[in-house]
């Protein structure tokens, strides 16, 4: 192999930049049509053992002449990088300006200020979770895999200078930080190993663990290599037939890969061996091997190749703005047209901004003032595109001033509450990072609301239509308050048993708490299907230890054991039925409504209330089951509130009541909590004493 020949220095090879084109393309087909090619997100661990491979070759070399230096390294990464990312980054926040509604459009300025920061892989980690936005609806998503590169540059190039100065074995460091890597990756979460550079660090070692192979030509290992080499020759197995035989074993190993692999996938795990050994391999093989020089270094693979790192930039960008305007995948048609606009555009990209910036503007940059110049001018352009997107979030400046328009998606919508405060006293040790409790100010706490996301919905319509009594928050999303109920979404566990656990034994332990008002999402939980954007993933997962049967007896048997237990600590118990989850994508209906400039159009989306109510019907004969089985139970329902006898709709008085599919926006909320304290108001609920016995009805079951 090309290791056991060895050399001072890594040459361009034209094969690898073919090899790039192969990754190029899995990934843009992967995105395009995940249905055909749902393996292909392997493409990006084809490029990290790339780029493995040429930056330590490249800093090993410049180490052993004694011409490393930090500022001509990040001079040269900087030019490579930064034309083609402000670029496109740039365009991005003009397509999101016309094309987003106002909340979207904020949040993509969070996201194109982490990319021109090279940290998008950790804020998509950081806001990977229950309200997150679905991933194909993020157009700088694909910048998560440049984040780990460029934190790659960072550390790596420390590391190996650190090695050389100390006289360490730098093989040995390259295999130590290669295993524990890999042994990071299978024991944190997938979700982490996805996107943390500790993780991937092993994918781009494995590449430079070749590299060193390759140009320590003196070494100890060097001298192993080339016997072994020709012991094999000896044996008939010569340099040619062996480099053959290895891209026969990668194309193996990546066709394998591919029909194995699909989104649903747990990745990386040991699955993430596969494409890398298969690069590994590819590279190892050297430009002679049959397969690199008569396909991976064809003219058309090179000429992709080329323009692989503008062509990656741009696909996701466009495939994402498709998919937020359609309001779902488009037709192969139009993807197809898309990924011909992918290729058109970072062929432009290339001719006009790269090859320009990279051999016309700072061609020779040798000189420590060229250095200084180039890595001033990349740094300036990201700072500015850094201050453009973060000013979108500091200022709030959105595309539409539209008030309909504004109430969707509102970011952080209970916390415009003012008089909200978090209560530390009740919550210290129960609350976690996720959670939502919190107490308002301004009045005494008399009554709490209990429940996932759909108890916080209402929580700031509550506390600016109380009169005189305050409201306590206690909500966990994805957790309704029904006891003994674990609920998950792949990695994503609620920990909802012991949440629910917690949240009872305060609520009992309070005696300023005089009525308890339960609600959650309804139908998601209560028959595993997938009706509302936040179970896009797929249904929630629902289970019980304690409890068995269906899962509308185990959420009867879990609901009816929280009722209980609040009555038996003398509290008042209401029930608000959860408000009508919307068949329709709202966000498109506006979408459709603003590019046309006919926003009245979009709020004629509506829903028949006949469709609503017989989906919903299983869900309300376990209201009357819990009726019967409670008759001191009070039970709220806002549905008429939202549809009349014909439809539902989610437009009152030309603004939205909901901010998506099932969420209430902060209007909504203060439209129904009027109602709810109006109908609390009539009923002068009374909590009943501490200690009172609550005799089941007849028919009731015991064990509850």
């Amino acid at each position: 192999m090309t290791a056991a020949r060895g050399r001072d220095r890594l040459d361009y090879r034209a094969d690898i930049d073919g090899l790039r084109a192969v990754a190029v393309i899995l990934v843009v087909l992967f995105h395009a049509f995940p249905d055909f090619l749902g393996g292909g997100f392997i493409g990006v661990d084809v490029f990290f053992v790339i780029s493995g491979y040429l930056i330590t070759g490249n800093i090993l070399t410049d180490i052993r002449a004694d011409q490393f230096n930090y500022l001509d390294f990040y001079a040269r990464r900087f030019r490579r990088i930064v034309p083609a990312l402000v670029v496109v980054l740039g365009a991005v926040l003009c397509f999101g300006w016309f094309l987003l509604l106002p909340e979207e459009f904020l949040d993509l300025g969070r996201q194109v200020a982490a990319g021109s920061a090279f940290t998008s892989n950790i804020l998509l980690l950081m806001q990977a979770g229950y309200f997150d936005t679905a991933a194909e609806l993020k157009p700088p998503l694909h910048l998560w895999s440049l984040g780990i590169e460029e934190q790659y540059y960072i550390v790596w190039p420390a590391i190996l200078v650190l090695a050389c100065k100390t006289r360490l074995n730098k093989l040995a460091i390259i295999s130590l930080s290669g295993a524990a890597s890999f042994a990071f990756m299978l024991a944190v979460p997938t979700i982490d190993a996805f996107y943390l550079l500790p993780a991937r660090f092993w994918e781009l070692l494995v590449g430079g663990a070749l590299a060193y192979c390759e140009t320590d030509t003196g070494s100890m290992l060097q001298l192993t290599l080339n016997r072994i080499s020709a012991a094999l020759g000896n044996a008939g197995l010569a340099w040619p037939a062996l480099s053959n035989i290895a891209g026969g074993l990668a194309v193996i190993l990546l066709a394998f890969a591919l029909i194995s692999l699909n989104p649903t996938t747990p990745y990386p795990r040991y699955n993430a061996l596969l494409p890398t050994l298969a690069a590994l391999l590819l590279i190892a093989a050297g430009p002679s091997a049959w397969l690199n020089r008569r396909i991976l270094a064809n003219r058309t693979a090179v000429a992709l190749g080329l323009i692989s790192y503008p062509l990656y930039l741009w696909h996701w960008p466009l495939l994402s703005f498709a998919r937020i305007v359609e309001g779902g995948t488009p037709p192969i048609a139009v993807r197809l047209v898309l990924v011909s606009a992918a290729i058109i555009l970072a062929w432009l990209t290339w001719m006009l901004v790269e090859i320009p910036v990279r051999k016309k503007l700072f061609g020779a940059i040798a000189a420590n003032h060229q250095q200084k110049t180039v890595v001033s001018a990349a740094v300036a352009a990201l700072a500015l595109t850094f201050a453009a997107s973060t000013s979108v979030v500091k200022f709030r400046v959105v595309p539409s001033s539209e008030i309909a328009v504004r109430d969707l998606g509102e970011e952080k919508w209970y916390r415009h509450i003012d008089d909200m405060i978090a209560d530390g006293a009740l919550t210290i040790g129960m609350c976690e990072r996720g959670d939502n409790c919190a107490a308002s100010a301004r009045h005494p706490v008399h009554f709490a609301l209990y429940g996932d996301s759909h108890a916080e919905q209402l929580f700031p319509g509550l506390v600016t239509t109380s009169p005189h009594d305050g409201w306590l928050l206690l909500s966990r999303p994805a957790c309704p308050p029904v006891a003994h109920l674990n609920v998950s979404q792949g990695d994503n566990e609620r920990n909802c048993v012991a949440w629910n656990e917690h949240a009872m034994a305060a609520l009992a332990a309070d005696d300023r708490i005089k009525t308890v008002v339960l609600t959650s999402l309804a139908m998601p939980y209560f028959d595993g299907e997938a009706h509302s954007a936040y179970s896009r993933d797929g249904a929630f997962d629902i289970s019980s230890d304690f409890y068995s049967g269906s899962l509308p007896e185990i959420f009867y048997l879990g609901f009816s054991q929280t009722i209980r237990a609040l009555f038996d600590a003398g509290k008042q118990v209401v029930f608000a039925v959860d408000n009508p989850e919307l068949s329709f994508d709202l966000n498109t209906c506006v979408r459709h409504g603003v590019l046309q400039e006919f926003l009245g159009s979009a709020r004629q989306c509506s829903m028949p209330r006949s469709d609503y109510d017989s989906r919903v019907a299983a869900y309300r004969e376990m209201i009357g089951r819990i009726k019967s089985e409670f008759p001191q139970l009070l039970v709220y329902d806002p549905t008429d509130l939202i549809c009349d006898r014909i439809t539902c709709s989610p437009w009152r008085g030309g603004r939205s009541l909901y901010r998506d599919q099932d969420h209430l926006s902060v209007y909504g909320s203060e439209f129904v909590a009027t109602d709810l304290q109006k109908w609390l108001t009539q009923r002068e609920i009374q909590p009943l004493s501490r200690g009172q016995a609550l005799q089941p009805v007849s028919g009731s079951r015991s064990s509850l």
